[in-house]
Order: C-alpha cells, then structure tokens, then sequence
C-alpha cells in the first residue's frame, strides 16, 4: 500500500514515465545476484563435502563453479546498481524539470501564495531528498529485502531448527527498528519545513538588503536568523539521535544470531543432525541474510523521508495551472493593422476580488481603448491600477462582466497569444545575469544586432551602453547588479520597443530616470503613440497631461475620465490630485 501512495502521486507519474525498463532490469539483476550468492553458498557446501571426503577433483570442480559464481554474481550487481542509478538519474531528472515546468504555468494567484525561498526549498531540498533516495538507496531497496528472503528461504530449508532459534531475536529487533523508524518522516517533514523558513529569510536579507541598512534593523534581522537555524539544528539533532537509535538494534541483529548459530550449529554437527559443510554455508549465508535484514530499517527510513519529501512536491503539483486552452495567434498584422476606430481593449461591467478577500479590488469596469490611443490610468495607491494591468495580461480572471481583446473574447485567448501582443515594462525591472545584449534580445530572440542597437537608441540607452568597457557584450550580474535604477529601466524599455508588439503597457516607465533621459523616454512614446496602443499607469500626473483618454480611478472604480482639461475643468478627484501636485512643486 505503501509503494502504490508513493508511485500513485502526481509528481512520480510525471517522473517515472519512460523509465520502467531500466527499473525492471535492476529488479531482475537484483534476483539474479541473491541467487548467485546462495549459488555461492551451495559451492562452498560442496566444496566442503568434497574436501572433508577427499574428493579432489570434485573440489577443484566446484572451486571453479564457485569463481564463475562470485564473477557472474558481480556482474548481475553491477547491473543493479547502473540500472538502479540510471532509473534514477532519469527520474530525479524528469521530476525537477516537470516541477520546474509547473511552476512556471501555474496560475499567478497560486505563485503569490507561497514565499519565493519556499519555492527555492521545494526545487532544492525537497527534490534533492527525492533524487538522492532514487540515485543512491534504490539499488539497495531492490537488492535486500530480495536477499533477505531468499536467503531466509534457503536458511531454513537447509536447518530449519537453526533458522527458528535465529529468529527468536530478529523479530523483536525488527519490531524496535521499525518503531523507531517511524517518527524520522514526522522529524525529516520538520526539518525540511525550517529550512524552507531559512531559505525565505536568506532571500529577504538579499533582496531587502538597502531598506535593512537603512533602518538599521541588521541586529534584528540576525537575531531571527539565528533563531531559525537554532531550531533547525535542534531538529537536526533530534533527527540524527533518532536514526542513532537504530544502530545498537543492528549491532544486535547482526551479532546475537551468529552467537545461537554458531553454539547451537557445533551442538547439531556433533550429534550428526547436522553436516560441518551445512553448518559453513549455512554461517556464510547468515551473514547476507543478517546484512539485508539489519539494513531495512534504515532503508525504511530513507523511504520514508523521500515520501515525506514527495508528498510536498506533490502539493505543489497539485496548483492549478493556467489554461492551456484557446486561441493561438501566429501572426499578427494583419489583425493590428486595422482602422484607427477598432477597439483594441474593452472592459464590460468587469469586477474582481483576489482569493480570500471577500472586497472588490475592481467594482463594475468599464472602459474601451481604441487603436493607436494614449490611455493613461492614474489614482491614489491601491485603487485597483496594477489589477487591471494583470487582468489585461491574463494573470488573473474576472469574477464578473467581460474583458475583450481586439473586438473578441479574451477568455477565449489562450495566455501567451495575449502576452504576445503585449509589452510590458514594470517601475521594479528585472534583468538575468548575462550580457546588456542578451536581456534586451529577449523582447525578440531572433532580432539582429541592428534591431537590439535601433529599440536601445530609441529608448535612450545607447548612449550610455556605449560608454562601458564591452558595450553591449557588458555582463550585468543579479538583478542588473553594476547599473543604476535609471541604466535598468532605459534596458527595459529597449527590451519592450525591440519586441515589436501592438501594445505597451507602461507601470510608471520614468519613475528612476533623470530628467534628460526621461525627456527622450517621451519623445520616443510621442513616436509610437499613433503606430502602437499604449497603456501607462502613472502616479506622477505631469507624464500624462497629453493622453488621448485618462482614467481616474479609486477604492476599484472608475470615477472619472476624460482628457486632461476636461479633467480639470471637472474639479474632481483629478483636478485635487493635479492640484496637489502643483503645490508640491512650488
């Protein structure tokens, strides 16, 4: 029952697929060295007999079966042991890429729902644990339990009064064993829960790291961290000390039943109910069946911890992902290239709570841009801006109304045909370590060197690319570590323009620019205004004095719109915003 839970979970069907004949040859390599070794003991019985008779050439016979035994036997367990490996290596394999595979499709609410070093302990400890398990124990959870059996088998048909005063002791020492085995999944479950909690704080402590140095909070910081990985070595001692107990269990296992055999053997071949040559074989296969005996629980143990370990990577398997399902689109222009008046995105009565808040974070939206249009949407923090840009882009669906896409449905879209008409570029700019090169391509992997050179000019980043060492072979480490926010921001942009979609969305695209590049950013959009759609959330209202349409938004409604000056002359929300804003500057 136990093996059928462990190979039913989602993660091992995505794992094991393709796989299965490397699993059976090491289960057939495994039979085949455990009778190889008792093949060994029959020699030796024999060998025995013949030298205890003083049969020569029946010795030399069975010394030769016995050589051609021990290599044949070496040679199955080699084979286990590489099939075994390969078995797992390709499953450890299948399973981090069909995992990683999944996190990257599952829906954005699932994805926010964990801590980012809660990921990073999944894809790490978890499925190291699973890997190690399949790569290193696999083989001996084939070879002894077969071993111990057979071995057991051929023990008692061989001296079964000798096997039953064994016995007398292995049944309790298993007992104990297994007893102690069982809480190591509930200890290994805890362990690997703290180091998910570390691997959260360690990431806090990289990415937070200016706002800590600024309000000097490093001691607490440290403090916290200590606690954790003080619990964490508390339940790693705790962990080791219950595995100890194992291994005076084994000790017995392996010593006590050599003592009865050894006694009461010599007592049975003195008094003929017993063969010196059965007495030898019958120790010399003791020990195998002792070894693999004694090597259960642990191997129990380690199962148990890899199940531990399956069943959280089998929760995360279990997140929805997002919908795989409708509309590819292969080319786009003739569709974008339509007349100025298209609606290029419509809002019908749209509303939207995130999960678990029972408030509307979007209230009755509606709203239409058309093609070629500057739409800009502004409002106090928190009034529902950012959701709109995630429903727009399909991270998200609406509870209610209808959200439409170039005249049709965008439910009916599937996920990257909506992104591919879409750039975005984000206030917070992430960028892979790699060259200035390679992070704008990816707005369009097969544009030339001209093209990466051509978007970078047009978003002012040319210039100061030019002025480092490699130019745009530059390599950036983390997260644009080297460049200033304004130097990421500008590769951003070119990354957008590069990508050539009909549709930029904007989230306060000059919040880190000095004055000179953010006037060439707004040149560059005056550029592009009419050629492409362009969505900017602002919360500076000086960027959006020239938008074509400005919608105001607030506690998730749209309370005004219109264009600047019909905004202003309103006197509502935006006239005090704006006004506001003005005081400020004087």
């Amino acid at each position: 029952m136990f093996f059928e839970k462990f190979n039913s979970s989602r993660i091992m069907n995505h794992s094991v697929m393709g796989s299965y004949r490397y699993l059976l040859m090491a289960v057939l390599a495994a039979l085949g060295g455990a009778l190889a070794d008792m093949g060994i003991a029959m020699s030796i019985m024999r060998m025995a007999d013949a030298g205890l008779s003083g049969d020569e050439s029946s010795a030399i016979r069975m010394s030769i079966y016995m050589a051609a035994t021990i290599l044949v036997g070496f040679l199955l367990k080699f084979s286990m042991k590489s099939a075994a490996t390969q078995f797992g290596a390709n499953t450890a394999f299948r399973l981090r890429s069909s995992l990683f595979g999944h996190i990257a499709k599952i829906k954005q609410s699932e994805a926010e729902s964990r801590h980012a070093g809660d990921w990073m302990s999944v894809l790490s400890n978890d499925a190291f644990a699973v890997e190690q398990f399949f790569t290193f124990h696999l083989s001996n959870m084939l070879f002894h339990p077969v071993m111990a059996v057979g071995t057991f088998i051929f023990l008692f048909l061989l001296q079964w009064k000798l096997v039953l005063l064994c016995c007398l002791i292995m049944p309790l020492s298993l007992l104990i064993s297994w007893q102690l085995g069982k809480p190591i999944i509930r200890k290994s479950q805890q362990l690997q829960e703290i180091e998910g909690t570390i691997n959260s704080q360690v990431q806090d402590a990289v990415i937070g790291q200016a706002l800590i140095k600024s309000y000097g909070r490093q001691v607490w910081l440290r403090e916290r961290f200590d606690r954790t990985l003080r619990m964490g070595l508390l339940k790693s001692f705790d962990l080791e000390r219950q595995r100890s107990f194992i291994i005076p269990w084994q000790i017995l296992l392996q010593t006590l039943p050599f003592s009865l055999c050894i006694l009461y053997g010599g007592w049975l071949s003195i008094h003929g109910q017993m063969r010196p040559a059965e007495l030898l074989a019958f120790i010399y296969l003791l020990g195998y069946c002792i070894q693999s005996a004694s090597a259960l629980p642990e191997l129990i143990g380690q199962l148990f911890v890899a199940a531990g370990a399956v069943r959280r990577l089998d929760q995360i398997m279990g997140y929805q992902t997002e919908n795989d399902t409708g509309k590819l689109l292969a080319y786009l222009g003739d569709r974008t290239n339509t007349n100025e008046s298209e609606s290029v995105i419509s809002f019908d009565k749209v509303n939207f709570n995130y999960e678990g808040r029972s408030d509307h974070a979007l209230k009755d939206i509606s709203y239409v841009i058309e093609k070629g249009q500057f739409v800009a949407i502004v409002g106090p923090s928190g009034s529902g801006k950012s959701t709109i840009m995630k429903l727009i882009s399909k991270l998200y669906e609406p509870n209610g109304g209808e959200i439409r896409l170039l005249g049709e449905p965008l439910v009916d879209y599937h996920p990257q045909a909506v992104r591919s008409l879409i750039s975005f570029v984000k206030q917070h700019t992430f960028l892979f370590p790699g060259t200035i090169l390679d992070n704008i391509r990816h707005g369009n992997p097969i544009a030339t060197d001209k093209e990466v050179i051509e978007a970078s000019i047009a978003a002012g980043a040319d210039v100061f690319i030019q002025q480092l060492p490699d130019s745009y072979l530059t390599q950036i480490g983390e997260r644009g570590a080297g460049l200033s926010g304004g130097q990421m921001q500008r590769i951003a942009i070119s990354r957008a323009l590069l990508k050539e979609a009909p549709i930029i969305i904007f989230d306060e695209p000059t919040s880190s620019l000095d004055g000179d590049s953010e006037a060439i950013i707004q040149e560059t959009l005056r550029k592009v205004r009419r050629k492409k759609t362009i969505i900017v959330i602002a919360h500076r209202l000086s960027r959006v004095q020239d938008a074509d349409l400005i919608l105001v938004m607030d506690q998730g409604r749209i309370v005004e719109s219109g264009t600047h000056e019909q905004l202003i002359r309103h006197s509502g929300l935006y006239s005090g915003l704006y006004q506001n804003l003005l005081e400020g500057v004087s």
